[in-house]
């Protein structure tokens, strides 16, 4: 929907849909130390699952294309961030029958969780 949203006079550029993706994607790549360590869930929904984090992946993605000299790095700078918040909003909408239920929005300047009340999704098992 953010590349439909984005896409300029119809033109798209499949790269920015990657960026997209890759964005919306990448806060659940918490999973992967937890794999290593045989608890999949052991780092999920913590720092990653932060607005810190989607801005903090906004920046790199603007720095790399400032680096490279692309003329729209502010452009994919606010995509890259708008495909991240994408997936913090989607697990803010979902149910988390977990001991600490939500995602902590602001860590690392607060530990507070949030969830949506009423959710709008059903729990995923793992």
């Amino acid at each position: 929907m953010i590349f439909l949203v984005s896409r300029r006079g119809g033109n798209g550029d499949y790269r920015e849909l990657l960026l997209i993706l890759l964005a919306a994607n990448l806060a659940d790549f918490d999973f992967i130390p937890g794999l290593l360590a045989g608890d999949h869930s052991l780092f999920h929904r913590g720092f990653s699952h932060s607005i810190p984090a989607a801005l903090l992946f906004a920046l790199v993605a603007y720095a790399a294309c400032r680096w490279r000299r692309h003329p729209h790095a502010v452009r994919l700078g606010v995509l890259g961030f708008a495909g991240y918040t994408s997936h913090l909003v989607i697990d803010w909408l979902t149910f988390d029958p977990g001991p600490v239920a939500g995602i902590p929005l602001f860590l690392p300047f607060s530990h507070e969780h949030f969830m949506a009340d009423p959710t709008v999704f059903l729990n995923i098992e793992r």
